[in-house]
């Protein structure tokens, strides 16, 4: 039999839903064009070079979701990471990199160059522009890591002014949107006994100060 939900039904649907929904979603949903939120297509996972590549190629994709974390930062041959961000750890180099904490720890992607290539490809005007989702698995990575997203902001923002290879930069955002999110609170699924040693969620007060 036929679904009972037609797509004038889902039409209805979304004019009451968009009737209620709060103006950043409208104006986000603006900023790429679409008619309404739901519209938006997202890249999750977005924690390695091939991911990346994939998902700025595609002009159906129009937010990016990675995971940001400290962590061994792996070589890629023949190419050189954009200054990342580290500490030492026991001896070893930790680097702000693009991971989903605790079932990954490593990746060839770092925070710098991830932010690095969507604005860069943003500035490009090539291809549908991308904003992004940074989900911040531990407290010591966020201050970092909004550092790092204003700094690369700014830099790339200089160098594009009268750049001819910044064209794209002139119509439209280096960044059209950010989101910076983390686990603030125990959701449904958390089970103590298997993820409890390794994610807490995040104190929120600490959380919000470490982004302002």
């Amino acid at each position: 039999p036929p679904h009972p939900t037609q797509p004038a039904d889902l039409a209805a649907m979304a004019a009451v839903a968009g009737s209620a929904l709060p103006p950043f979603c409208k104006d986000l949903a603006d900023r790429f064009g679409v008619e309404a939120p739901h519209r938006l297509q997202w890249m999750h996972g977005t924690n390695s070079w091939r991911r990346l590549r994939r998902a700025l190629a595609d002009d159906a994709t129009h937010m990016l979701e990675a995971d940001v974390v400290f962590g061994p930062l792996q070589e890629r041959p023949g190419t050189a990471s954009s200054s990342p961000r580290c500490e030492e750890v026991d001896d070893a180099a930790h680097c702000l990199i693009m991971a989903h904490y605790p079932t990954a720890t490593s990746s060839d992607l770092s925070l710098d160059d991830f932010l690095t290539a969507v604005m860069q490809h943003n500035a490009s005007g090539v291809g549908t522009p991308k904003g992004v989702k940074l989900d911040f698995k531990k407290l010591s990575c966020v201050s970092s890591g909004v550092a790092a997203l204003v700094k690369i902001y700014d830099d790339i923002a200089s160098r594009c002014h009268g750049d001819a290879e910044c064209t794209g930069a002139q119509r439209r955002p280096l960044m059209p949107a950010v989101f910076v999110n983390a686990d603030v609170v125990r959701g449904p699924c958390f089970a103590p006994r298997l993820v409890a040693r390794w994610v807490q969620p995040l104190p929120p007060q600490r959380f919000i100060q470490a982004v302002t």
